[in-house]
């Protein structure tokens, strides 16, 4: 079983609300990772349950449990937390949600990864990542109820409708472990709850790139097993796990329910999961084999805001220097009519160029050669042993000394946007990255999929130790082969941390083409140049892809559990 602990700090943080009020909550730092800050570090924010507080039931133990810091607070009204405790608190505990967001990202800089939700924290996660169109990752519902308009029926059977409609408010008393507590109940929050969509139709709006795991018991008697069927059968990319046996509360499979989680966050599963489900261009492969050549694949047929960003239009990949005649073949199969090279002479010296006959090679080093001393390049490259932190620090600096490499190839999209591309640098994973980054922030794909993009590069560039060996050699054994491969890799951490740091310091990718020398209107041609509209069947197509993914990930076990409960 996957181990479920892990050395935490403890910090308790008080956050004002808008009325004044105070949200207390636990702050668990994870000292698995050594980090500088918290900036672009995953977050997991933990919701608790109906008349719960953030200590009740698990939620301290998957809060210390989890490879990442995480947060969990008494909604107002509950445990230490100010305010009065309501019955129905739906309105509120989305404002809580919104304040603590807020709080965490600028006091902390922290990136919102997943919401854990139990009980009516996992229907409040759903329908906050629904109405708020917040882009999250994950998204946690254990054991939360799917059937919304029942519970509003049973509540107001249980209501004094006549004192509620005079003084706009009634006292509604429940029984919790023992102890009676009052709950307020408002006529406005009950009006706003009839207002209020129903789940069918906020599924309907969860972001393809969020994905949902749905955890039940199957001995759960407050939350009928039939809701999680309709969770599964509702959101395209979900997850579902059943535990046998298990209660509302999960009183005794407290370490399945923390294994479970362990291994659903775990980097192995969230990058196989990533790749199985984006394997496709719809149609289309997404990683192509070209002889010769590793890290080759299509930067396009992301999902991005007004379509999709074209296929078989950009390409990515390490460098050309052990291509083979078969794979030059694939590139004039590929229709490549330009290869943009983005490595230093340095590097060319050291492993050289191929000249592909009919296939242009354009010369755009992002480090120019009066910049590009051993020590100058020693000192870059060690960044990139920081981690995330030196690794977007060393982005940073590709954005900026790379500018008339990242114009040349932009106008290219502009000028030229029936002539197929390839991009690449010496591993195709710093530079490269960055400007894939570009291309696809540019155009509107979500950052989580641009960070899990960019971290499809790792396992290629780390899987081969004789090219790991061979950049240690080539490198006159300046690094070891051991932080060769750490400098290697491509994590999702790095990306996510760039990606806010871009943010801060440009803004918009639009705000930085225009620093590069591009008009408005030039602007506005090279999107249009990137971007296609969905078609009918590229929608089918991904919908099927969805639909076998969800065979695969499921548990066959648990769907024949499911299928005799219901």
């Amino acid at each position: 079983m996957t181990k479920t602990s892990a050395e935490t700090k403890s910090i308790k943080l008080f956050i004002k609300n808008n009325l004044d009020q105070t949200i207390v909550g636990i702050l668990e730092r994870n000292e698995t990772f050594v980090r500088n800050d918290t900036r672009g570090a995953k977050l997991g924010l933990i919701l608790h349950g109906s008349l719960g507080n953030k200590d009740y039931l698990f939620l301290p133990k998957i809060a210390k449990s989890l490879p990442f810091d995480t947060f969990r607070f008494d909604s107002s009204g509950n445990g230490e937390s100010g305010g009065e405790l309501l019955y129905l608190s739906r309105k509120r505990d989305f404002e809580d949600i919104q304040i603590v967001i807020n709080f965490l990202e600028n006091e902390y800089g922290y990136f919102i990864y997943a919401f854990i939700g139990h009980s009516k924290g996992g229907t409040r996660a759903l329908g906050y990542v629904s109405l708020y169109n917040c882009k999250i990752p994950h998204v946690v519902n254990i054991s939360g109820g799917y059937d919304l308009t029942k519970q509003i029926a049973v509540i107001k059977e249980k209501v004094p409708m006549q004192r509620l409609e005079k003084f706009g408010y009634a006292y509604l008393e429940e029984q919790v472990q023992g102890k009676t507590i009052k709950c307020k109940l408002t006529e406005e929050e009950l009006i706003w709850m009839d207002k209020f969509p129903s789940m069918e139709q906020m599924m309907q709006n969860i972001p393809e790139t969020t994905c949902v795991l749905t955890i039940f018991g199957t001995s759960d008697k407050v939350v009928p097993l039939k809701d999680a069927a309709m969770f599964s059968n509702l959101i395209p990319n979900h997850i579902l796990h059943l535990i046998q046996n298990a209660n509302h509360g999960f009183t005794k499979h407290q370490e399945e329910l923390c294994s479970i989680l362990l291994d659903y966050f775990s980097d192995s599963f969230q990058t196989a999961q990533f790749q199985a489900r984006n394997k496709y261009l719809t149609r289309f492969p997404r990683i192509i084999n070209v002889d010769g050549i590793t890290n080759f694949r299509d930067l396009g047929g992301w999902r991005c805001e007004e379509g999709y960003l074209r296929q078989r239009y950009i390409f990515r990949s390490a460098q050309l220097s052990r291509i083979t005649t078969s794979g030059i073949e694939t590139l004039r199969k590929l229709n490549i009519q330009k290869i943009f090279d983005l490595r230093s002479t340095h590097e060319i010296e050291k492993f050289g160029f191929v000249k592909i006959d009919g296939i242009e090679r354009i010369f755009v080093p992002v480090f120019h050669d009066d910049n590009n001393s051993p020590e100058t390049f020693y000192r870059r490259f060690s960044l990139y042993a920081q981690g995330p932190e030196g690794f977007s620090t060393g982005y940073m600096m590709i954005l900026e000394e790379g500018k008339p490499t990242f114009r040349a190839m932009f106008n290219h999209i502009l000028t030229q946007p029936n002539s197929p591309f390839l991009v690449h640098c010496t591993a195709g994973k710093d530079r490269t990255g960055v400007f894939g980054m570009l291309v696809l922030k540019f155009v509107g794909v979500s950052e989580e999929v641009i960070a899990r993009e960019y971290e499809m590069t790792h396992h290629d560039s780390v899987s081969d130790p004789k090219r790991t060996q061979m950049l240690a050699d080539s490198l006159d054994g300046t690094f070891t082969v051991e932080q060769i491969w750490r400098m290697m890799g491509a994590f999702y951490e790095s990306m996510i941390l760039t990606l806010k740091k871009f943010n801060e310091t440009y803004k918009s990718v639009n705000a930085y083409l225009s620093l590069l020398g591009f008009s408005e209107q030039e602007i506005n041609k090279i999107r249009s140049n990137l971007i296609v509209p969905p078609s009918l069947s590229s929608l089918e197509i991904q919908s099927r892809m969805n639909e076998a993914q969800r065979d695969i990930s499921s548990d066959d076990g648990a769907l024949k559990i499911l299928k005799s409960a219901l």
